[in-house]
């Protein structure tokens, strides 16, 4: 799968934590779960050029193609944060 996100924006990183849990919530929450919440938050904030989906669709994804998405949105986070994506 080819996976294009768009050039990130101050309101596109806003609209991305604001979809994503905080605090407690996130060291407990399941691998596979987190990695969809990062899905459907980027999607929603308007992160994916290509594939084109909607937030409803990543319940029927392929898991390895959420895996993908989830860490090319969590590698443009992390830069545009400066911290190691590790």
């Amino acid at each position: 799968m080819e996976i294009k996100l768009i050039d990130l924006k101050q309101r596109h990183l806003e609209a991305f934590v604001k979809e994503m849990p905080t605090g407690q919530d996130v060291g407990q929450t399941p691998v596979a779960v987190y990695m969809g919440m990062v899905v459907r938050a980027a999607c929603k904030a308007g992160w994916y050029l290509e594939p084109v989906f909607k937030p409803e669709d990543v319940d029927e994804m392929n898991p390895a193609d959420v895996r993908d998405l989830s860490a090319a949105a969590m590698k443009v986070y992390s830069e545009a944060m400066g911290v190691s994506p590790s």
